[in-house]
């Protein structure tokens, strides 16, 4: 008697995406985002979490702890430079790469654990973008 099953082993990686959009327009990039990994060798798990206005630091705190390898900062609104800041380190801090999805263009040659990723008006190339950007992570 031979038994089979429709189980594999699949690698996966949770990726967090920061926001502070008011709608579900995060969240249906992050299912789409799943879906086009779930068939990759990597199942990327992208989850979409609102950055809270109050309570910051607590919220950074327990996120930055989180077993994930890599975390996207899309913002609607800019946060106060301060704030961005110590997302950055406290990502850094804990080993994490960070996308930061920005209107311009950025490189950052000397710090190899932030990606920039221009947001562009169309949904399309951004999911686009996102994906070029973690393939070569």
């Amino acid at each position: 008697m031979k038994i089979t099953s429709d189980k594999s082993i699949k690698i996966y990686n949770n990726v967090n995406i920061f926001h502070n959009y008011e709608n579900e327009y995060v969240e249906k990039l992050a299912i789409d985002l799943s879906l086009y990994f779930s068939k990759k060798k990597v199942f990327w798990i992208f989850n979409d979490k609102k950055i809270p206005d109050e309570n910051y630091i607590d919220f950074l705190i327990k996120n930055s702890k989180e077993i994930n390898f890599v975390n996207i900062l899309f913002l609607k609104k800019n946060l106060d430079w301060k704030k961005q800041n110590l997302f950055f380190q406290l990502m850094k801090n804990y080993g994490k790469k960070i996308i930061f999805v920005t209107s311009k263009v950025k490189t950052n040659p000397k710090d190899q654990s932030i990606f920039y990723c221009k947001n562009v008006k169309s949904y399309k190339p951004l999911k686009k973008n996102i994906i070029k950007l973690i393939e070569n992570i």
